[in-house]
């Protein structure tokens, strides 16, 4: 038999009183033979106290305080109801207002390290070798050419004709230099003797070097054969009548030359592309010279003006 009986409120102290029931053990042999009826002897119980304790109320913490979740009600007809429950209005965020960057300038192409004067100098040249004297060919053998070719007429054969090496370059923004000397020209009997052929410098006064002054030993802008260089003529020599004005075509004095940028494009464009042209002597030209051709001094006191 088991009894409980209610000691304490509740979440305070259970008692439980157990009482203990007497069992009556037979023998074996009393399986067999039925036993006497015996009155139960009566039966005492012991309270058994068990406690239990009660769980401890939680703790609310002062960091976090809980939010009041939404409220149910049970209505009269059986439904239920979620009733919403207010919260305390929190803090409101708003974001700054978006401003627009404005757009970075594209980036400009790294300019190139500006070259040092001895970068821009360039060095070239080139030589013509002839020979007269061709088998079935009818010769003159006493035809003599003292300022041109100096290998016709009789007991000639292999020569250098010319041989030449071009220095020039911009040194400055308004100065520009051209040197070349050549090592195949011939005195009296002597062959492939060095004199200088070209030695000026080009003096600029504007930017587009437009309006210039050539100082030195250079060509006298006279004629167009005169002008034009051997090394984009035609193999054959100038001919006399306009060399003989001239001779070797150059001389020592000052010139002034004036050409519009677009027809210096114009000029340059001629001789880089091997066509018959004059070079680079303005479109107008005015100078004053020794008179005496190249690599001679002045016997007198007078110029010699020449224009173009």
């Amino acid at each position: 038999m088991l009894e409980m009986r209610r000691v304490a409120p509740v979440g305070a102290r259970l008692s439980v009183l157990v009482c203990s029931t007497l069992l009556s053990v037979t023998s074996a042999s009393a399986q067999t033979a039925p036993a006497p009826s015996a009155v139960p002897a009566p039966v005492t119980t012991a309270p058994v106290t068990i406690e239990v304790a009660p769980n401890p109320a939680p703790v609310a913490s002062p960091e976090a305080t809980p939010t009041p979740g939404p409220q149910f009600q049970q209505r009269t007809d059986g439904k239920i109801e979620l009733t919403p429950t207010e919260t305390a209005p929190g803090p409101v965020i708003t974001s700054a207002p978006v401003v627009d960057a404005p757009l970075a300038a594209p980036a400009e192409p790294p300019k190139e390290p500006e070259k040092h004067w001895y970068e821009k100098i360039k060095l070239r040249g080139y030589t013509q070798f002839r020979y007269n004297r061709i088998p079935g060919i009818n010769r003159n053998d006493n035809l003599r050419n003292s300022q041109g070719d100096r290998f016709l007429g009789k007991d000639n054969g292999f020569g250098i004709r010319r041989a030449r090496l071009v220095i020039q370059g911009d040194v400055h923004d308004h100065v520009f230099i051209y040197l070349q000397p050549d090592f195949a020209s011939v005195i009296d009997t002597q062959l492939n003797v060095a004199i200088m052929r070209d030695w000026y410098a080009d003096l600029s006064i504007d930017k587009n070097k437009e309006f210039r002054f050539r100082v030195g030993q250079s060509k006298v802008p006279f004629g167009f054969e005169n002008l034009q260089s051997s090394q984009n003529r035609l193999l054959l020599d100038r001919n006399d009548a306009i060399n003989t004005a001239f001779r070797d075509e150059r001389d020592i004095g000052i010139h002034f030359y004036y050409a519009p940028k677009h027809i210096r494009e114009r000029f340059k464009y001629l001789v880089d592309s091997g066509l018959k042209g004059s070079g680079d002597y303005g479109v107008l030209g005015i100078g004053v010279v020794n008179g005496q051709a190249a690599n001679r001094p002045a016997v007198s006191d007078d110029m010699t003006g020449v224009a173009r």
